[in-house]
């Protein structure tokens, strides 16, 4: 295990967050053989949660595809990201998981209601606007305030995608 990583990101847990909540979580795994620090393990298999991510492959997959920016913001100065094999491990003995439930169910209790407005994007093709002999119409973009049902903003995008 790389002390520097533990320093950086021990350095870089704030009071109050999601990673200072896991801090506080034993670690229940063999001292022999461990590469990574448990609170950003913790944090990295929440967020992957969060986003609809259950098994530990897709866990792992879903880090990886976001291992420069997660690194950079969790101040880790890891080689790599853990595998699936790692979460699975972990999930399996490496913490109590009760443990680890309470202590993200008080940190997402202690949070306040969101600041600022929820703003939906949504996108349409416009009914009526398809040439003769072509496929796709005019599209549009637009972005919605979603208490008051306003639209803030729309453009034309050139093609329909995710």
């Amino acid at each position: 295990m790389n002390s520097n990583t533990e320093a950086n990101f021990a350095e870089s847990i704030e009071a109050g967050s999601l990673a200072a909540a896991f801090a506080e979580v034993k670690d229940q795994r063999a001292r022999r053989g461990i590469r990574y620090p448990l609170a950003p393990l913790l944090v990295l298999l929440m967020l992957a949660k969060l986003c609809g991510e259950d098994h530990p492959k897709a866990i792992a997959e879903w880090v990886s595809l976001r291992a420069q920016m997660l690194k950079k913001l969790l101040r880790l100065d890891w080689k790599r990201v853990p595998h699936a094999s790692t979460y699975r491990r972990l999930m399996q003995a490496g913490v109590e998981v009760k443990q680890m439930e309470q202590k993200a169910a008080e940190f997402l209790s202690g949070l306040s209601p969101a600041v600022g407005e929820l703003l939906n994007l949504d996108g349409k093709t416009l009914r009526g606007t398809i040439p003769g002999g072509q496929t796709r119409g005019l599209h549009l973009l637009s972005l919605q305030e979603a208490e008051s049902n306003r639209v803030l903003a729309q453009v034309e995008v050139g093609t329909k995608e995710n």
